[in-house]
């Protein structure tokens, strides 16, 4: 991630990043409350615009997290990363809420898939889509 975000995202949307404002766009989003902690009636004070996630995680894997992440608001974008994609994984993925999935040996597509889902497509393999 250091060298897409470093690199690779500001050179593809350069006039889109630099200063929080609307309409731009942000490396990093921090929040101030943890999704899974607190109560249900707090989560609709966060705004999320975008997660970006691996399937691997400590504790649950990007298809656990996403079906917890979207039970809770089902219209949150989420952008998956993986070391191993397949099509399996992807058919899984769109059934947990996920809207792309970026292989990591092919890191330069994460901007066009979160571009293309922030837009409100789907960013999956042509193989798949087919």
């Amino acid at each position: 991630m250091t060298s897409v975000t470093s690199n690779g995202l500001p050179s593809a949307w350069q006039d889109r990043i630099g200063s929080l404002e609307a309409g731009k766009l942000a490396d990093y989003v921090v929040l101030d409350k943890d999704y899974f902690t607190i109560p249900v009636e707090e989560i609709q004070k966060i705004k999320p615009q975008m997660t970006v996630m691996d399937f691997l995680m400590p504790e649950l894997n990007g298809l656990e997290a996403a079906r917890r992440l979207t039970k809770r608001n089902p219209d949150i974008p989420i952008v998956m990363i993986t070391t191993d994609p397949s099509i399996q994984l992807e058919e899984e993925a769109r059934q947990a809420g996920i809207k792309g999935v970026c292989a990591k040996d092919k890191m330069n597509c994460l901007a066009s898939a979160i571009e293309i889902v922030m837009g409100g497509g789907t960013y999956f393999s042509k193989t798949f889509a087919a």
